[in-house]
């Protein structure tokens, strides 16, 4: 039997197309040159040089009084040309401006499709050129993969991965720890977050995770309610080429102070400085549902770990309470669930034996009648035999008497035929 050739269609999936990296010789839209020599030389006009009647035509088609004296005229008319001018060119500039960013934005999004296209082909590569990983794809989309998993991929292969976990899948641990995995990559791989509402624990410590990787995930962490375990230990989180990026540890950090379901977080080992460091805390101190938080071999400050061990211990105690208090819940919900089986049980076995009496008098009625009737047919019988016997012998009584007036009249007629 030929294989079934895997369906890659996921790969174009419109969720993670503005994370292709356009890189920065592309730049934005805003960054466009705006030098004079862009602008058409406009000379301005000059009121020295129109005669009298002239001067005072342009001053009262802008409604001015003229003064009456031509220099003055001039001068007054020669304030008005210079302001027009400015406005002229100030409007041709933000004209040419608007042409630049449009051009600049049709070319960016060319580039786009393009390297979005490139990106696409390397993955379909990635992913037709590896037996195993084809048949973990398959395992995914057919819903048979093991809950629990370690997938050994590349830096593209990842970007694939996250395309495929998007949706819902059997996965509920996943651990991608220690693969080298690009700042891009961890950016797609926490894209996935966002949607996905099966995996309870991600590993990704260990790999070359940055600051786009930390704001997507921030992203992802505002939305997504099922994720408990996060792990980005020995990750560069803060890194950039000109120095550290705190601002993404602070959106991070938000997002760590709004999610409802996160238990544990470890970044441990991860760059952050004393900003990131008072940040993730407050988040901490505002979230009573992290219970674990690893922080050790970063920047911060003492004072702001003194809070953040102080808020995970009350979250480990109120957690230990709120726990103990549902399990004593459950269990009067299952004693309560227990008797109203059992008084279930004796309504139904009541009603059976109401049902079994109930059938047992008609039964009995039954058969009563039966009986009943049975007498009723014999009695019928017994008087149908009754009346035919008597009926029998009323003729039989009817033929002797008949026979015997018969047998008179012969006697007699013989007696006259002697005399």
């Amino acid at each position: 039997m030929s294989e079934v050739p895997l369906d890659l269609s996921f790969l174009r999936s419109a969720d993670f197309h503005d994370l292709v990296d356009l890189g920065s010789e592309t730049g934005t839209a805003n960054e466009v040159d705006e030098s004079a020599e862009d602008i058409q030389i406009i000379h301005k006009l000059d009121a020295s040089s129109l005669n009298l009647t002239d001067v005072l035509a342009e001053l009262e088609r802008r409604g001015i009084q003229a003064k009456g004296f031509y220099s003055d005229d001039a001068r007054l008319l020669q304030r008005f040309f210079d302001e027009e001018h400015e406005e002229y060119v100030e409007v041709k500039k933000k004209e040419l401006r608007e042409a630049k960013i449009a051009e600049a934005e049709q070319k960016r999004e060319q580039q786009k499709k393009v390297l979005l296209e490139n990106e696409i082909y390397e993955e379909k590569e990635a992913i037709s050129n590896d037996i195993r990983l084809k048949e973990w794809f398959r395992l995914i989309f057919a819903k048979e993969c093991p809950v629990d998993c370690r997938i050994k991929v590349t830096d593209i292969q990842a970007r694939a991965l996250s395309k495929a976990i998007w949706s819902d899948c059997r996965i509920e641990s996943l651990d991608l720890s220690h693969m080298n995995l690009s700042d891009k990559s961890g950016a797609y791989l926490a894209r996935a977050l966002k949607n996905n509402d099966t995996l309870v624990k991600l590993e990704l410590d260990g790999n070359q995770f940055g600051p786009e990787t930390c704001k997507t995930l921030a992203n992802s962490l505002l939305v997504n309610s099922r994720i408990a375990f996060l792990s980005l230990g020995s990750n560069p989180l803060t890194m950039v080429p000109d120095g550290d990026d705190e601002e993404c540890v602070e959106k991070l950090a938000a997002a760590i102070g709004e999610n409802s379901s996160l238990l544990c977080l470890s970044l441990w080992r991860c760059g952050i400085g004393p900003k990131g460091g008072a940040a993730i805390c407050k988040a901490v101190a505002k979230n009573d549902q992290i219970i674990s938080c690893e922080v050790g071999y970063n920047n911060f400050d003492n004072a702001d770990t003194l809070l953040l061990t102080k808020q995970l211990e009350t979250n480990r105690k109120a957690r230990e309470l709120r726990l103990a208090r549902e399990a004593d819940q459950a269990k009067e919900k299952e004693r309560a669930l227990a008797e109203q089986r059992k008084a279930e049980q004796e309504r139904q076995k009541e009603e059976q034996n109401r049902l079994w009496l109930e059938n047992q008098k008609a039964s009995r009625a039954e058969l009563r009648r039966l009986e009943l009737e049975r007498e009723q047919q014999e009695k019928q019988k017994e008087e149908e035999k009754r009346r035919q016997l008597e009926h029998i012998q009323k003729l039989e009584e009817e033929r002797v008497k008949a026979a015997s007036k018969k047998g008179k009249k012969g006697k007699k007629g013989k007696k006259g035929k002697k005399k």
